[in-house]
C-alpha cells in the first residue's frame, strides 16, 4: 500500500514540475506545505493559513489550496488584512465573491461602513445574493439599492430579513423588475407566488406580452397547465416561445389524464404545436430540440410510432443530450417492441441505449408469444435484475441465486492530485477535484 502511495505522490510531483530538478523541488515543497496545512487546519489554523499563503500558485491542487485557505480564514475568524491578501491572490469568481462577502462582514463589525459597502457592492454586481443581505445592514441609499435588488433576485430572502423595507421597495419596481421577481419565485420553487403577483398587474405593449408569458410559465410550474393555456395568445398570434409553451401545457394536461383515452387529444395537440415550432426558421437550436423532444414524447404516447421514430432520428442528428433521453427512448422502444413491424427499429434503439437493452429484449420476447429461448437468456444473467426475475417467473423457474442489483462498475485509477487528496482524508475535496478535472478535459 505504501508503495502505491509513493507512486501517486511521484505522479503528483511530476504534474506540478516541468522536468527540471529546480521546478520539481519547488513543486514537492509546495505539495508538502499544502499537506502540512491540511494537518494543522483544526489544531493551528493560523499556521495553516500562513502555509497556504506561502505555498503560492501552482499547477497541482491549486483550487484545493484556495478553497482550504478561505475555509481556514473563516474558522479563525481572520482580520480584514488577511482577507485582502487572500482576495489579492487571484481567486476564481465564486471564491472571490464569497471572500468579498466575508471581508464586508468583518468591515461592518469594525464600523467601517463605507469600505464594507464598496466591497459588498462589488460582490453584488458579480451576482452574489449574500452580499445584498449584508448591505441591508447599512442604512440609507445603500440599503435601499440592496433591497431593490433583493426584491427582484431574492424575494424570499428579502421577505424573511426585512418586511418593512420590502413594503417600501415593491411599489417602486418597474414592470421588467416585476417579471424578474416572478422568475426568481419560479426558479426557487415558489411559482404560485410569482403567478399571484403577476396576476394583479396589467401593462400595455411588448412588456404586457412578456408578463403574460412569464405568468403562463409560473402557472405551468405550479401544476396548473389549464390556467397557463388561458393566459397564452391564440395560435394565430403566437410566437415561437408561445407555441412551445402551449405544447408543454398540453403535454402536462395529457399526463394529468393518462392513461384515460381523453389524454390522447392533449398528446395530439402537444405534438401538433411542437411540430410547428420545429418547422419555424426563427426557432433557435435549443427551441428546435425542445420541440422535437415533445413530438417524440407525445407521438409515442399517442401511438403514432412512425412519427415518433422520425423525431428520434432528427434528435439524434442534432446531437441531443438530455436526462430524459433514456426514458423517452425506452418508452418508444417498449411500444415498438410490442409490434412485429418495428423489430429493426428496436434493435437500433438497443444499440443506442445500452442501459435499456435488456428491457427492450424482454418486451420483444413477450411480444413473440413468449420467446422461451430469449427469456432463458435473460433469466440466466449473472446479476438478477428485474428482467431476469420476470423472465424466470414466466418460464416457471424458481428465483435465481444471483445477487439482485447492477454489475460492479469498473473503478479507474484516480488522477494523481485526486489520489493525494484521498490519501490526506479529504474525500469531499477529492470528489470536487475529480469533477473539475473532468470538466477541463471535456472543454474543447
Amino acid at each position: 500500500m505504501r508503495a502505491v502511495q509513493i507512486v501517486w505522490l511521484a505522479m503528483a510531483l511530476f504534474i506540478v514540475g516541468c522536468g527540471a530538478k529546480g521546478p520539481i523541488r519547488r513543486g514537492a515543497r509546495r505539495i508538502a506545505m499544502i499537506h502540512e496545512a491540511v494537518t494543522l487546519e483544526h489544531t493551528n489554523p493560523a499556521r495553516a493559513v500562513a502555509l497556504l499563503d506561502a505555498a503560492g500558485p501552482g499547477a497541482g491542487l491549486e483550487r484545493f489550496r484556495l478553497e482550504l485557505w478561505g475555509e481556514t480564514l473563516r474558522s479563525i475568524p481572520a482580520p480584514a488584512t488577511s482577507w485582502r491578501r487572500y482576495i489579492a491572490a487571484g481567486l476564481p469568481r465564486d471564491l472571490d465573491q464569497r471572500a468579498k462577502v466575508s471581508l464586508g462582514r468583518i468591515l461592518l463589525q469594525q464600523g467601517q461602513r463605507d469600505e464594507a459597502a464598496a466591497v459588498l457592492e462589488d460582490a453584488s454586481a458579480e451576482g452574489d445574493l449574500a452580499a445584498d443581505a449584508e448591505l441591508l445592514k447599512i442604512p440609507g441609499a445603500v440599503q435601499r439599492r440592496a433591497a431593490r435588488r433583493m426584491a427582484v433576485r431574492d424575494p424570499a430572502g428579502l421577505h424573511r430579513l426585512d418586511r418593512s423595507i420590502e413594503g417600501t421597495v415593491l411599489p417602486r419596481l418597474t414592470p421588467a423588475e416585476w417579471i424578474g421577481r416572478a422568475m426568481a419565485w419560479r426558479r426557487t420553487g415558489r411559482p404560485l407566488q410569482g403567478a399571484r403577483e403577476l396576476s394583479r398587474l396589467r401593462w400595455h405593449g411588448g412588456i404586457e406580452r412578456l408578463r403574460r408569458e412569464e405568468l403562463a410559465r409560473c402557472w405551468l410550474a405550479a401544476g396548473r397547465p389549464g390556467r397557463a393555456l388561458g393566459i397564452l395568445p391564440r395560435r394565430a398570434r403566437s410566437t415561437v416561445k408561445d407555441l412551445l409553451l402551449r405544447a408543454r401545457c398540453e403535454l402536462k394536461l395529457a399526463w394529468n389524464l393518462f392513461p384515460a383515452r381523453a389524454s390522447r387529444a392533449h398528446f395530439k395537440r402537444a405534438a401538433d404545436g411542437a411540430i410547428r415550432v420545429a418547422s419555424f426558421s426563427p426557432a433557435s437550436p435549443r427551441e428546435h430540440i425542445r420541440a422535437l423532444a415533445i413530438v417524440l414524447e407525445a407521438r409515442t404516447e399517442e401511438g403514432k410510432l412512425g412519427l415518433a421514430w422520425n423525431a428520434w432520428v432528427r434528435l439524434r442528428a442534432a446531437g441531443w443530450s438530455s436526462s430524459r433521453r433514456d426514458w423517452l427512448g425506452r418508452r418508444l422502444g417498449v411500444a415498438m417492441a410490442r409490434q412485429a413491424r418495428w423489430t429493426r427499429r428496436v434493435v437500433e434503439l438497443e444499440r443506442e441505449l445500452p442501459d435499456q437493452k435488456r428491457c427492450l429484449e424482454f418486451w420483444t420476447a413477450v411480444r413473440r408469444g413468449v420467446d422461451r429461448e430469449a427469456l432463458r437468456r435473460l433469466g440466466a444473467a449473472p446479476v438478477a435484475d428485474l428482467y431476469a426475475r420476470w423472465a424466470r417467473k414466466m418460464l416457471g423457474l424458481g428465483r435465481s441465486n444471483s445477487p439482485i442489483g447492477a454489475p460492479p462498475a469498473g473503478v479507474s485509477a484516480p488522477p494523481a492530485t485526486v489520489a493525494l487528496l484521498l490519501r490526506w482524508g479529504e474525500a469531499g475535496a477529492a470528489r470536487r477535484e475529480w469533477r473539475r478535472l473532468g470538466r477541463v478535459q471535456l472543454t474543447p
